[in-house]
């Protein structure tokens, strides 16, 4: 039983991580230039 509690737990957590390594990567966006702005929206997912 507690192997199904941690399986479900991390398939809980796991979006979570997933939406917050997202985020940070979002920080990195250059925003000076509009060119290099979109090319970093485009090319990442």
């Amino acid at each position: 039983m507690r192997i199904v509690v941690a399986i479900v737990g991390s398939l809980i957590l796991l979006p979570i991580a997933a939406f917050s390594v997202f985020g940070f990567m979002a920080t990195f966006e250059p925003t000076d230039r509009t060119v290099d702005f979109m090319a970093f929206r485009v090319s990442w997912p």
